[in-house]
This record gives structure tokens, C-alpha cells and sequence, in this order.
């Protein structure tokens, strides 16, 4: 059984494959909105690919993020959690186009490609 919790934060993995907030009074074994990085290591990779390609920037909690960094975060988190399934992982992926802000740029974001071979 997986026992993974992440650095300074409540969120913790329920042995399923998915973390919860351990600080909350509600469990729901129906949510699979968080995958762990350790034992689920892919899932959490994807998820962080699909928020980096699709978020340019944003704040929550007083902590600002873009696209870019919610992907080198995540990719820090999984291989600290679980190194060699994250570099396979990364391997399989391929690449990831992370958003960044550019007020320059027509769209308001630009892209920054990450390859993994």
C-alpha cells in the first residue's frame, strides 16, 4: 500500500492511486480528481500535461503559477516520488507544450516545448 504525502500540504495518498486532503472531515473513494505520484506516477503526469498545455497562467491561495510551472513542478514531484516510473513515463509522453504569458503575442501566451527521448 502506498503511504506517499506531499511536502508542507495535508494531501496524502489513500492507497488506491489518488491522494485526498487528510486536513478535510469528508472521504470520497469516488474521486479521482488527484492522482498520487508515486504509485500512479503516469496519471499524475498526464493530468500536470494537460493542465500545462491548457492553462497560460493563473493564482490560487496566493501562490501564482503558469503552464510552464505547473508542468516542471509536478515533473520535480514525480521523480522525487518515484524516479524511475516518472522517467519511463516522460519517455512515453514524448513531449509537452507548456503555456507562458506574452502580452506581446496576438493570443496573450506563448509555448514552451519540453522532449523527452
Amino acid at each position: 500500500m502506498c503511504t506517499y504525502q506531499h511536502k508542507n500540504s495535508t494531501l496524502e495518498c489513500r492507497g488506491d492511486g489518488y491522494m485526498w486532503d487528510a486536513d478535510h472531515d469528508s472521504y470520497d473513494p469516488d474521486d479521482l480528481s488527484m492522482p498520487c505520484p508515486e504509485c500512479n506516477t503516469e496519471a499524475y503526469l498526464l493530468e500536470a500535461k494537460e493542465d500545462a498545455e491548457s492553462c497560460s497562467h493563473g493564482s490560487a491561495n496566493g501562490y501564482v503559477y503558469t503552464g510552464e510551472s505547473i508542468w516542471l513542478g509536478a515533473v520535480r514531484v514525480a521523480e522525487a516520488a518515484n524516479d524511475p516510473v516518472a522517467k519511463a513515463v516522460l519517455l512515453k509522453i514524448g513531449f509537452v507544450d507548456a503555456l507562458l504569458p506574452d502580452a506581446s503575442h496576438a493570443d496573450g501566451f506563448v509555448t514552451r516545448t519540453y522532449v523527452y527521448k
